[in-house]
């Protein structure tokens, strides 16, 4: 905001009392200046009377210039400046009187005439910058047949003499505390899978990389893709990213397995076929982005695997992680994952940020 949003000389009265404070830091200025100037002669050893009064004449001579140039930026360019107070009010009084008489507003401009300024030749250098970044975002599957990812279930449960069911977002407090309540879970529930919640993280996430003006790429844009998930999907998602030299490539997905017990958050990396500096770097990258990480409590920290095909991109990619993000099949995690898909993508966009901005 600092670099592409300040106050106009819109903010200021007739009497330009806001601008007229700066006038006393020119005298505080000048008196300063003089007493370094002075202790920089005793340094040196001047003595001499003429000599001394030369070099302060000479900051006198300075500030009256300085000075005199601010009456004239004061005089000649923020006090004319002041007219837009005079449109927004009277912008304000046709709004009020069309608005007694049933018609249509012509303004929302606030009487006060304050207005920003928006510095576009800012905004875009900033975007320019940050556009030399591309970030690879694979949502893990995504398939309809075959390695879908796994999904979550409906559950029937047993409290006392009542028997429900529910989903994981429905299912009372209790259940999820003590899974041994849970008598049924033979049912998949169409509506919560990880193909579905990784897409959906991925693309908030996407939305927050694009407002920092960064090349972001989805290796998917559907929630669903008509196909099967195998070795040659897995080699066009790599392909992708070394296509597009990408720096980043994070892969998204969640856990799964039998039982409802296993649980918490971790991620992945791999050195097979890499240097020893994308091993590195994507240790690290992992590390930080599981330091924001916490809708999920992480159990592990960042390890190798060297079996996952989308980790095997050329070394252009410097910096490649897969993040689980919890386990689907606990209900315990599915109900934080489920009921937090911004949060998620917020934390996820924070520990990429804080890798970002170490190297970049």
């Amino acid at each position: 905001h600092l670099l592409v949003k300040y106050e106009s000389e819109w903010y200021a009265d007739e009497g330009l009392s806001k601008w007229n404070e700066v006038d006393e830091l020119f005298e505080e200025e000048k008196q300063q200046q003089k007493a370094l100037i002075e202790a920089g002669l005793d340094e040196l050893g001047i003595t001499e009377p003429y000599l001394r009064d030369f070099a302060l004449d000479v900051v006198d001579e300075a500030h009256k210039h300085v000075k005199s140039n601010w009456q004239l930026e004061k005089e000649e360019r923020i006090k004319p400046s002041l007219w837009w107070k005079k449109v927004a009010q009277a912008q304000t009084q046709n709004s009020t009187a069309n608005t007694e008489a049933n018609t249509p507003k012509l303004s929302n401009l606030s009487a006060d005439g304050k207005a920003w300024f928006i510095h576009p030749v800012a905004m875009k250098m900033f975007a320019l910058k940050n556009s030399e970044l591309t970030i690879v975002i694979d949502p893990g599957h995504g398939y309809t047949q075959k390695n879908t990812g796994t999904a979550c279930k409906i559950y029937t449960y047993k409290i006392g003499n009542k028997t429900a069911e529910a989903n994981v977002e429905e299912l009372p407090q209790e259940v999820i505390d003590d899974t041994t309540l849970i008598t049924s879970s033979k049912t998949e529930d169409k509506n919560r899978n990880e193909r579905g919640l990784v897409f959906d993280v991925s693309i908030k996430l996407k939305k927050l990389l694009d407002l920092d003006g960064y090349n972001v790429i989805l290796t998917r844009t559907e929630r669903k893709i008509e196909g099967k998930d195998n070795e040659e999907t897995r080699k066009a998602r790599v392909k992708l990213a070394n296509d597009n030299n990408a720096d980043y490539f994070i892969s998204i997905h969640a856990d799964g397995t039998v039982g409802y017990t296993a649980s918490g958050a971790h991620a992945i990396y791999s050195s097979k076929n890499q240097s020893q500096e994308v091993t590195t770097f994507s240790k690290e990258l992992a590390e930080d982005i599981l330091n924001y990480y916490n809708v999920v409590p992480v159990t592990k920290s960042p390890r190798k695997r060297e079996d996952l095909q989308v980790l095997r991109s050329s070394n252009k990619t410097k910096r490649k992680v897969l993040v689980e993000l919890g386990f689907i099949t606990s209900p315990k995690d599915a109900k934080a994952l489920f009921s937090n898909i911004d949060l998620i993508a917020q934390q996820l966009y924070e520990g990429l940020l804080k890798n970002i901005k170490k190297h970049y």
